[in-house]
Formats: structure tokens, C-alpha cells, sequence
């Protein structure tokens, strides 16, 4: 009881001393993929993206995150609105459910893209249940949070 108290007042605070960014409302097509390349200049052809194994540890990190608190919630909450973060609080199951099923859908080996990325999320956290009112935004604030990660991680 106390720590749920604790993550709610964290997930508040968070929300009180960061600025709320707008979430961008693009619907994300099922089952579409595009592979990206680059040609070096040797001529040889490489794939364009993140590895999937690299994905999945930043999804185990947010995953986390939703569930015990701490500096990637405050990532991911900084793009919610106050309903929908209020929505996430009480109902972290779901979310991380959603966050289950999507990691299990990323293979090792490939790259994936950003828009990949997010396309794989909103299909987890559809397939979890999580309602359609919802749903984008979280999925913008969970694949924000990822793609920060993996940026860190290049540097």
C-alpha cells in the first residue's frame, strides 16, 4: 500500500514539475514494414536501425520503469496528459502486459526503426486490451522513452 502511495506521488510530481508535451495522433498502419539501407562507400549495402536485442532491453527498462517508478517514468509521463497518466497509474498491469507481448515479438538479430518500433507497441498494447482512448498516447511515450534510451546508448 505504501509503495503504491509513493509511485502515485511520484507519478504526480512528475507530472506538476514537467512540462507537458503534445502527442502527435498518427495511426499506425498493421502490418506495414519498410526496411531502410545504406550504401557505403565501398558499395556495400547495411541495414539502417536499432538491434532488436538492444530494443528489447530498452523495453525491459521502461517496462520496469511502469511498473516500480523512477527517472524513465518521469520520461514517459512528461508526454502525457494528466487523465491519460492517471489512467497509466492505476492501470500498469495492462501496460505492462502490452510491454510483454511486444518483446516478445522483436528478433535479436534484425534492425528496427523507429516507426518499426512503434508500430510493433501500439499492436502489443492493442492486443493487452489497453483502450483505444489511450492507446496512442501511450505508445508515443513508451517509444519516446526507447528511442531516448537507445540514443544514450549510441553515444
Amino acid at each position: 500500500m505504501f509503495k503504491k502511495t509513493i509511485v502515485l506521488l511520484s507519478f504526480s510530481a512528475a507530472l506538476l514539475t514537467s512540462a507537458v508535451l503534445p502527442a502527435t495522433h498518427a495511426a499506425a498502419q498493421a502490418g506495414s514494414s519498410t526496411t531502410i539501407q545504406n550504401v557505403s562507400s565501398s558499395g556495400e549495402v547495411e541495414a539502417v536501425g536499432k538491434s532488436g536485442t538492444l530494443v528489447k532491453l530498452a523495453l525491459v527498462i521502461t517496462k520496469t520503469a511502469v511498473k516500480y517508478g523512477g527517472d524513465a517514468a518521469v520520461q514517459i509521463l512528461k508526454s502525457l496528459d494528466a487523465e491519460t497518466a492517471k489512467y497509466l497509474a492505476k492501470n500498469t498491469g495492462i501496460v505492462i502486459k502490452g510491454i510483454d507481448l511486444a518483446i516478445k515479438k522483436f528478433d535479436n538479430e534484425t534492425k528496427y526503426t523507429s516507426a518499426a518500433i512503434r508500430t510493433i507497441v501500439l499492436d502489443s498494447l492493442r492486443s493487452a486490451n489497453l483502450p483505444d482512448k489511450y492507446i496512442v498516447d501511450v505508445t508515443n511515450a513508451i517509444v519516446s522513452t526507447v528511442d531516448s534510451l537507445l540514443e544514450n546508448w549510441e553515444d
